[in-house]
């Protein structure tokens, strides 16, 4: 009896696991519709090898098997790069084929005539290539479904707001309804700030603005330093709740910040009294907020259908050696941002009223422009690209309002904000100083109010209150006011949380200290919050003080022993101290917590230097790396 053959599925395994993988890595700000098409693309394709190889081959086991090679080339282009790179051995082979294109070549042509004029039975390696396709698609799988299972109901915001927050059942609006554009330069920095830290003088763009009737606010901070969590506050004109949770153990979760912007109050309580709304997303940070933003009417965007999600799976791919203008983040970039300041211009033009959201990403990387437009030297600095495309921005913007202003039939109301400062670019940091804060939150704060009185407009307006402002003055609202605050996210394992940060002048008075004096008062209102325990443990460790930073940061162990941030901060008091011994105790329990934290094994291998261990502190120290 003649063995059966086993089903050819591993083609077609192997065409969906990359997608699913890269979905499964990036699930935590990427709708599961974005997979859909690059999934039914990556199957048609690997269908039509499939059966051109069969044609050749007159065999399905050898067309699978080649098909299966050819998709594994393909999309593990990167990973057999960084491989060989990697290996000094046949390192060679990047010097003579850096991009792979003979080596790839010859790989295929070896196995095209090995199988064609192969005759032995090859269903056995069916069956393997099955059984590993199955093996390696059950992990993106059953990460999906446990995220999906694990991920907690998120309430961002008071579900019954005490300061007459929810939108009036019977607002009828029938006044004047000038056209509102909200522009958000995403990291544009406060001028003094640019001034103290890079020695930027940003004052001409300032006064510009000035002459134009805008009031600047000198004094502004963001209210968050994530751009989803500052742009779902402002557009909401609440703050989060300071025990909000939508992450889960395992990773962080941004969709529900997504969704707050996507179907937020402003947009909605503008719609209500017959504004159109107008969504002009950034070419990258809000690629999966626009696909869910069906509460625009109009979405403005350049994109040639490749979404940022497609894109980051293609430049992993072998098409990356091609140097595809699509796949360059830097023209995609370049094409978005040029193509969105001039459709703006068509705005004035309509006939409804407006509210137009438009989100730039400038001055933030990947920096694509220098002061007069072109691409930014490859050998700038970071802060040299930066304020290139700040004064590229600043053109920009003058010639926009300069257009708006003078072709809207109605004076419009303007707010140009930056969603947080210069935050992004400090890296990483779970103890910022005062001058971390101020670089990071200090962003610029502008408002054109046609027919208002600047009295209304004050130093140290958030964005948070940027819209109830608008409302209360122009559409007779009784939103009021809230209380002018920022928070800081921390990030001492996937769950984030919100830590009141200390106000500009509590710093200038008292440095370090006004983290201490704040981080006292958020313990008193939450006192088993252990993240702010153990944020005063690392204030108090920094101003030397270290019996009550071992106090605040016991506490926080207790709370959550399974917090490894306590662990390592009472390490680095121990340290301090000369406590060796005790503190590699503690940085144990640390790297128990987490084995692969860099932080925890780079401290105990400084601990080890220091008492003489060198080869366990060397051993420490390549775990670090």
């Amino acid at each position: 009896m003649p063995d059966k053959k086993p089903l050819v599925l591993h083609p077609f395994t192997f065409a969906v696991y990359p997608i699913l993988f890269y979905y499964s890595l990036n699930k935590h700000e990427v709708w599961f519709s974005e997979t859909l098409v690059p999934l039914v693309i990556s199957l048609l394709v690997t269908i039509v090898l499939f059966l051109l190889f069969k044609l050749a081959f007159k065999s399905t086991t050898k067309s699978g098997i080649i098909t299966s090679l050819t998709l594994i080339l393909f999309f593990m282009h990167e990973v057999i790069q960084k491989g060989i790179n990697d290996n000094d051995s046949v390192k060679l082979i990047l010097d003579f084929d850096p991009n792979l294109f003979w080596t790839y070549g010859i790989l295929l042509t070896l196995a095209t005539a090995g199988l064609y004029f192969w005759n032995e039975k090859n269903q056995k390696i069916t069956g393997y290539l099955n059984a590993v396709a199955f093996f390696l698609i059950v992990f993106p799988l059953f990460d999906l479904v446990s995220h999906k299972l694990l991920t907690p109901k998120s309430t961002l915001f008071a579900p019954t707001p005490s300061d007459r927050t929810a939108i009036p059942d019977n607002f009828n609006y029938v006044g004047p309804k000038p056209d509102i554009y909200y522009i958000i330069l995403d990291g544009y920095m406060r001028k003094d700030v640019m001034n103290e830290f890079f020695g930027f003088d940003n004052s001409n763009f300032i006064k510009s603005l000035e002459n134009r009737g805008f009031y600047i606010a000198p004094k502004s901070r963001s209210n968050y330093q994530s751009t989803w969590f500052s742009l779902a506050s402002s557009l909401n004109m609440e703050y989060f709740l300071e025990n909000f949770l939508v992450d889960s153990s395992q990773s962080i979760n941004n969709i529900p910040l997504f969704e707050a912007i996507a179907q937020n109050k402003v947009a909605k309580l503008l719609k209500s009294i017959g504004y159109q709304y107008i969504h002009l997303p950034s070419f990258q940070a809000d690629s999966a907020l626009t696909k869910k933003n069906n509460q625009a009417d109009i979405i403005i965007t350049n994109k040639e259908y490749i979404s940022e999600f497609s894109r980051h799976i293609l430049n992993k791919t072998f098409l990356k050696t091609f140097k595809l203008l699509s796949l360059n983040e830097f023209q995609t970039k370049r094409r978005e941002i040029l193509y969105g300041f001039k459709k703006l211009e068509d705005i004035p033009h309509n006939e409804k009223p407006t509210f137009t959201y438009a989100h730039f990403l400038m001055p933030h990387a990947p920096h694509a422009f220098n002061n007069k437009g072109e691409l930014p030297a490859k050998n700038s600095s970071e802060s040299e690209k930066y304020f290139g495309e700040i004064l590229f921005a600043n053109k920009k913007i003058n010639h926009l309002v300069n257009y708006l202003q003078q072709n809207s039939k109605t004076p419009p109301i303007i707010i140009i904000q930056g969603d947080h400062g210069y935050f992004a670019y400090q890296g990483s940091t779970y103890r910022p100083d005062a001058n971390v804060i101020k670089k990071g939150y200090s962003n610029l704060n502008a408002y054109y109010l046609p027919g208002i009185k600047n009295e209304k407009l004050y130093e140290k307006i958030t964005p948070v209150n940027s819209f109830r402002l608008i409302f209360d003055s122009f559409f007779q609202t009784k939103f009021g006011m809230l209380k002018d605050k920022s928070y800081f996210i921390t990030n001492f394992t996937s769950v984030r949380k919100l830590i009141p940060v200390p106000s500009e002048d509590s710093f200038n008075k008292s440095g370090l200290g006004a983290w201490v004096d704040t981080l006292e008062e958020t313990i008193l209102n939450r006192p088993d919050f252990e993240r702010a325990h153990t944020m005063l443990g690392i204030y108090y460790k920094e101003l030397k003080l270290f019996p009550e930073a071992k106090v605040a940061l016991k506490k926080a162990t207790h709370l959550n022993p399974n917090l490894a941030w306590p662990y390592i901060v009472l390490a680095e008091v121990y340290f301090d101290e000369g406590k060796y011994t005790r503190a590699l105790q503690e940085i144990k329990h640390a790297i128990d917590i987490d084995e692969q934290m860099p932080a925890a094994l780079a401290l105990r291998g400084k601990i080890e230097m220091f008492t003489g261990k060198y080869h366990e502190a060397i051993s420490s120290f390549e775990k670090a790396i």
